[in-house]
């Protein structure tokens, strides 16, 4: 079980480790000079460049030694006061054209030399490849915890082979880590088939075969219906306890505190039916699915906040966390989890595999 990281990748310049900058030939004896220059007007750390090096050197062979500076993000260069730009323009012979950069610091030599080939970085080499290896593997004991969660997900992929005629299914399950009964570290708080008879169950037919109710979604989805039963539970309360002499009721609740999630409506081994109101979305949960996220998925994590995205084997024509492409290492984003993969990776690959031969769509 690793953790999916961006060093895992080499830099792709046609792609999203891509960047483009203004660059411009300077003459040898300018370029002492026009590093200070830049340094003040256009330094590299406003644009998070800094990992790349102001000047490059190459050959040509008619001209001799070429040397090419890095001006600046084009939209950093134009927000500079037009007066300083003419000025530096004029002052060194600037021409300044659009080159591809590596967006990104290098975390390994693999990154560094695929990305110094389009232009010269900055390399710390602290650490060796064995001990950042070493740092991506979860603890035994949260690991044991791991390959049990994803055996209730590979048994949620079972339901859901059941639900679909038995055509193989992605399983996930949904779980609040600090919400252990019963001597396990952890709680179920929904998973993908149970939602999926839900929706069967209680919804239009229009609605039961979806083509957003990938098995992910479904486990979010069922967050949903537990806090909105959650929250009707707590107007129910409220409302007995306006009703009770003295608001003798609201007392011994707020004594108490907030309630757990394991209650008497929830035994060990069930699936959580309400959440607290308090409880935001997915914060602080993990889910565990059999197969790598698409994009939809990806995302729909990302605002649900959930903890972290345990899986079990990739999906490589649209898996978006570790194989097409890693959307929780953008920084862009207003919230990342961790991703680990590979657990129980040979169950899940044969729960995946049995439609797979056949030429069958597996439902995700």
């Amino acid at each position: 079980m690793l953790e999916v990281v961006q060093e895992d990748h080499e830099f792709d310049l046609a792609g999203s480790a891509r960047l483009d900058v203004l660059v411009s030939a300077i003459k040898p004896r300018q370029a002492s000079q026009i590093v200070k220059d830049l340094s003040e007007l256009l330094p590299l750390e406003r644009a998070k460049l800094n990992h790349l090096k102001r000047i490059r050197s190459s050959q040509n062979p008619e001209t001799g030694r070429l040397l090419q500076v890095l001006l600046s993000p084009p939209d950093m260069y134009y927000a500079l006061d037009e007066a300083k730009r003419k000025e530096i323009v004029e002052r060194y012979g600037l021409e300044p054209t659009v080159r591809a950069v590596p967006k990104l610091e290098p975390r390994t030599r693999a990154q560094f030399l695929s990305g110094g080939s389009a232009w010269p970085m900055i390399f710390h080499h602290s650490t060796s490849e064995e001990a950042r290896r070493a740092a991506r593997v979860i603890p035994q004991q949260d690991a044991l915890d791991a390959i049990g969660f994803m055996r209730d997900a590979l048994v949620d992929a079972e339901t859901g082979r059941q639900q679909n005629g038995g055509r193989p299914t992605v399983g996930a399950v949904l779980v609040d880590p600090l919400g252990g009964c019963g001597g396990r570290r952890g709680r179920v708080v929904a998973t993908a088939s149970r939602e999926r008879q839900k929706v069967r169950d209680e919804e239009p037919a229009s609605m039961r075969d979806h083509p957003l109710h990938h098995a992910v979604m479904l486990c979010v989805q069922g967050v949903g219906r537990a806090l909105a039963a959650g929250s009707r539970q707590e107007k129910l309360s409220r409302k007995q306890e306006e009703g009770s002499a003295g608001g003798k009721l609201r007392k011994e609740r707020e004594g108490k505190g907030s309630e757990s999630l394991c209650s008497d409506a929830s035994p060990p081994g069930g699936v959580v039916e309400v959440l607290s109101p308090e409880q935001y979305l997915c914060t602080g949960f993990d889910i565990y699915v059999t197969r790598e996220p698409c994009l939809m998925c990806a995302m729909a994590l990302v605002h649900s906040r959930v903890r972290r995205v345990i899986y079990g084997v990739r999906d490589t024509e649209r898996g978006c966390l570790g194989s097409v492409t890693m959307l929780h290492t953008l920084t862009s984003l207003n919230h990342n989890y961790r991703v680990f993969e590979g657990v129980c990776e040979d169950e899940c690959r044969q729960s995946l595999s049995d439609g797979e031969s056949k030429h069958a769509v597996v439902l995700p």
